[in-house]
């Protein structure tokens, strides 16, 4: 049997170009929902690269992205 490893983190999750503005804030809001919490904090370096993601997407749209800025 072949040991499995945790693997880093994909250099992208999505192509967020495909998005929608409206998704891209939805996805926003799942993320930040799942970082506020620490029971999930397993997931929260993902979380962090997604918003970043997310953030930058917004950005080249010129779109405000106030909703993805640390409380």
């Amino acid at each position: 049997m072949s040991e499995t490893t945790a693997s880093p983190l994909p250099p992208s999750f999505e192509p967020w170009p495909y998005y929608s503005t409206e998704e891209l804030q939805a996805i926003v809001q799942g993320w930040r929902w799942i970082l506020d919490r620490p029971a999930w904090s397993a997931w929260h370096e993902a979380g962090a690269q997604c918003l970043a993601e997310i953030c930058q997407e917004l950005e080249a749209r010129g779109d405000r992205h106030d909703a993805i800025q640390s409380n």
